[in-house]
């Protein structure tokens, strides 16, 4: 019994980092988290699709898992920029297992994804922001401050 629960387990694990197939369809690279970390020159300057755990503060990273993300193992992580006025894009999506999608970068020896188009809580199955939201509520705000 126990062998099938470390077997069930590890299936599990494998699925959570399979690269989602259809965002390579789209000019986006599924990558998973491990692979990113590992071989990150494969990827800089690409769009990607990566699956982690979202935590922020004082370093906002995408993790491996929530244990990695509370001790902070930041070489297990990747930097995600938050390019948001106000923090929406990390607040709203912390402490949270997701699929970020936006372009890997290198800034000064240090690999980043930038330009984040949208994030998806996998747990709920639905993003939990997106820029197009973002634009739109600017623009909304826009429109009111004309008036």
């Amino acid at each position: 019994m126990m062998k099938l629960r470390i077997w069930f387990f590890t299936f599990c694990i494998c699925l959570f980092f399979l690269p989602d197939t259809q965002a390579e369809q789209d000019g986006v690279v599924g990558v998973s988290l491990i692979n990113l970390l590992a071989t990150p020159e494969d990827y800089v300057g690409r769009e990607v699709l990566v699956k982690g755990f979202l935590e922020s503060g004082l370093y906002s990273g995408l993790y491996t898992n929530h244990l990695s993300a509370e001790i902070m193992d930041w070489p297990s992580s990747i930097f995600v920029h938050d390019s948001t006025l106000e923090g929406d894009l990390t607040s709203s999506c912390k402490k949270k297992y997701v699929a970020i999608k936006g372009r890997f970068v290198e800034i000064q020896k240090r690999y980043e994804l930038v330009e984040v188009v949208e994030v998806w809580d996998i747990k709920k199955k639905e993003p939990c922001w997106d820029r197009q939201d973002q634009e739109d509520t600017k623009e909304s705000v826009e429109g009111t401050d004309k008036s």
